[in-house]
């Protein structure tokens, strides 16, 4: 990898495999300075350190950069995991938690198709009741909540296109019901390992825009008092602030009129407001 200015003073702190380190298609920058030339945006890493979510997404949406890194406690983990999305988009699109969390026991994961909007609650439920059973949650169950409830909204409202494109479900209700083909199931999926979880959901359709998603976000996080909880046909979901409010990490990778993954990361035994108060690591792939 090739680090820029400011970025150097936070090198020493990354440990990683000599292959990743010596991949030179990978800018690492700072956030904070000008983007040097020549740099390739869909390849950089952007480090910051106690950035707001309001200015990394500023700084997505200004340079194209898709990948920003807080420097905490996880700084190696998030670094490893823009890397992998970086150097392998598809790898993570089918296996986006072992590149995020690493290999872990076959007992540590959840996964569950759906099909029907109608099933959500029941999915939650039993996806609850998983990380239950092997941690202790009581300090995110409401979060774990919120973000599974959201994933697969998302899933249904908002990924699904025709054949020529258009949102078929977008501008519907919520509570009304929707159905998908056999072939474009949903899938829910939870990883739970030492010290956090990730959770996501994967849709068929792949119908997730870069550009418009990122000004939706920008717009959310713009003005609180304009707070916009629809995120409409962007693919974005209801609630998509709430759920990166609510991680410590959030990530977009799709592949278009295919696969979409949107997942989160959130560390264990921290309350509901340590969680908001988090600095987020934002990792963003479209190819």
């Amino acid at each position: 990898m090739k680090w820029y200015g400011g970025a150097n003073k936070y090198k020493n702190l990354f440990v990683t495999d000599a292959a990743a380190g010596g991949n030179d298609e990978i800018s690492v920058i700072d956030m904070t300075e000008t983007l040097p030339e020549g740099i390739l945006p869909a390849k950089t890493i952007a480090i910051c350190k106690n950035t707001e979510t309001k200015d990394a997404i500023d700084f997505i949406a200004s340079t194209n950069v898709s990948h920003v890194v807080q420097v905490d406690e996880n700084f190696n983990k998030q670094m490893a995991t823009s890397i992998k999305i970086i150097t392998d988009p598809e790898k993570y699109l089918f296996h986006p938690s072992e590149c995020t969390l690493g290999p872990q026991k076959e007992s540590r994961y959840f996964k569950m198709a759906i099909s029907c909007s109608k099933e959500k609650r029941d999915v939650v439920e039993k996806l609850l009741k998983f990380a239950e059973n092997l941690v202790s949650i009581s300090s995110i169950r409401d979060s774990l909540a919120l973000m599974a409830d959201e994933l697969i909204t998302n899933a249904f409202f908002n990924a699904p296109t025709d054949s020529e494109e258009q949102h078929i479900y977008a501008h519907m209700k919520r509570t009304e019901i929707v159905q998908l083909a056999p072939n474009k199931c949903a899938e829910v999926f939870l990883t739970v390992a030492k010290d956090c979880l990730m959770i996501g959901c994967t849709d068929l359709y792949g119908s997730i825009q870069l550009e418009e998603f990122i000004k939706r976000l920008q717009k959310n996080y713009g003005d609180s008092k304009t707070f916009n909880m629809n995120m409409g046909h962007a693919g974005a979901g209801i609630g998509c602030r709430m759920m990166i409010d609510h991680s410590s990490s959030f990530s977009v990778v799709a592949k278009k009129n295919q696969r979409t993954v949107m997942s989160c990361t959130l560390p264990l035994a921290q309350s509901m407001k340590s969680l908001e108060a988090r600095k987020k690591s934002l990792h963003f792939s479209f190819i």
